[in-house]
């Protein structure tokens, strides 16, 4: 997780913990959590980091620890290939 990446942009922006942690539903210490490593960015919550931020998707994956550079690409794209194997999070367990 790089904190500095994402406290950089929020105070570019201007925007608070609090209203972070508003828009992704959670209290705001749960936005302090995942900026200390404690806990780790969801992917939904990546969305709304970037619209809030004004960030690219891919951005957010990346610098979030979420996925790498070329995999946040592809990870956030909607034009697939028919034959494309399903991206799973770096967290996210297999379904056997």
């Amino acid at each position: 997780m790089n904190s500095t990446f994402f406290k950089q942009r929020q105070k570019q922006l201007g925007l608070t913990n609090d209203e972070i942690a508003a828009a992704i539903g959670r209290d705001r210490t749960v936005v302090s959590h995942i900026y200390s490593g404690r806990r780790s960015m969801r992917p939904q919550e990546a969305t709304v980091f970037a619209n809030l931020l004004k960030l690219p998707l891919d951005d957010v994956l990346a610098e979030a620890g979420l996925v790498s550079g070329g995999d946040a690409r592809i990870a956030s794209s909607n034009q697939l290939a028919e034959d494309a194997t399903p991206f799973r999070w770096k967290d996210e367990k297999a379904e056997d």
